[in-house]
């Protein structure tokens, strides 16, 4: 009878060392558990890109809390339980992260500020030319942030960034000479530059009567003499008229690009007799296949005043091959071959007196 007690008390010793056991282990791994600092608000906080404030907020800890982080854009303040954020104004078009790392005693905690980049949806200034009296010229743009920077070359103009805008003021042109300058802008990484001309045809007395002279014929031996008259148009655009012999025709949408009046290529301007006439280049003495030569641009006419105040444009065909001719075809829609009437080289134009 003794050696069963004596089993069952050995066996209740063996139980007890195993459950004491199993609770100093368990208690041990409770007491490894790391403490953390829990993020109470403003956690993965967003800023936008131009920058700005805000706070992240943690439960309370014991001990004194600290908040780090490797990214020099993001600065942080603490005060108790409260991390204040505050971030630099960013140019890129990509997001970007700091990682934000906070230690209270043995809690620790991590976080992430995140702040936008640049994102730009439509913004396409394009060249400006105006007459002489002062005005301001507005360029629309859609972004997530107001960034845009801008600034001009010359004093008579100003580039005022507006939260929507780049509002472009123009000053008088009081000697209504001719003047350009050049803006420059940028929205974060993106950037260009677009011309600002002032100018008026009218007051400059180029609009009347003008000569255009070249040399055509065979072997371009003999001159000719066409009379043009400049016109404004009451929608404000120019037309350009030529008559030589039985040819009357008119270029229309005529443009003046800084110092260079533009003749529209390609398109038809009028009749000659039963033909239809078109501008255009094209090699060769004879006929030439409209979809064989150049029909797009302009014929650019480089406008200069003279000492004695007259007008004198000579034309810039640098960029074209083939010679400057009116091209004649007996359909609007040029089918078929044309048949030559008039080729011109060494093409210059004079401003008659009015």
């Amino acid at each position: 009878m003794k050696k069963c007690m004596t089993v069952l008390l050995a066996g209740a010793a063996a139980a007890a060392a195993l459950l004491t056991a199993c609770q100093d282990k368990n208690q041990g791994y409770i007491l490894n558990v790391p403490k953390t600092v829990d993020v109470v608000s403003g956690a993965d906080i967003a800023f936008k890109a131009i920058g700005g404030e805000g706070d992240i907020e943690v439960a309370p800890v014991e001990g004194t809390l600290t908040a780090t982080t490797a990214q020099s854009w993001c600065h942080l303040t603490v005060n108790g339980t409260r991390i204040h954020v505050k971030t630099d104004p960013y140019t890129g078009l990509e997001s970007r992260y700091a990682k934000v790392e906070m230690k209270a005693g043995d809690a620790t905690g991590v976080t992430i500020v995140h702040q936008y980049g640049i994102i730009v949806r439509t913004f396409s200034p394009a060249d400006v030319t105006v007459k002489n009296p002062a005005q301001d010229v507005t360029f629309y743009y859609d972004a997530n942030e107001t960034m845009i920077e801008a600034s001009a070359d010359a004093d008579w103009l100003t580039a005022i960034a507006e939260k929507d805008s780049l509002r472009i003021r123009i000053s008088e042109n009081v000697s209504k000479e001719y003047r350009e300058a050049t803006v420059r802008w940028n929205i974060g990484e993106m950037k260009g530059t677009f011309s600002v001309v002032q100018f008026d045809m009218a007051e400059a007395g180029l609009l009347g009567k003008w000569n255009m002279h070249g040399m055509g014929g065979s072997g371009f031996r003999t001159p000719y003499d066409l009379e043009g008259t400049l016109a404004e148009t009451d929608d404000g655009s120019y037309t350009f008229r030529l008559v030589l012999q039985t040819m009357d025709v008119t270029f229309r949408n005529v443009r003046l690009d800084r110092n260079r009046l533009l003749l529209p290529l390609g398109d038809c301007i009028g009749k000659r007799n039963d033909y239809f006439v078109f501008p255009l280049f094209g090699n060769g003495t004879t006929t030439v296949m409209y979809e064989n030569a150049t029909t797009t641009g302009a014929l650019p006419m480089v406008l200069a005043k003279q000492e004695d105040g007259h007008w004198h444009a000579d034309a810039d065909v640098s960029g074209f091959e083939g010679n400057f001719r009116f091209e004649m075809w007996r359909t609007e829609d040029h089918e078929g071959n044309s048949a030559t009437r008039l080729m011109l080289r060494d093409i210059y134009m004079d401003k008659l007196e009015d």
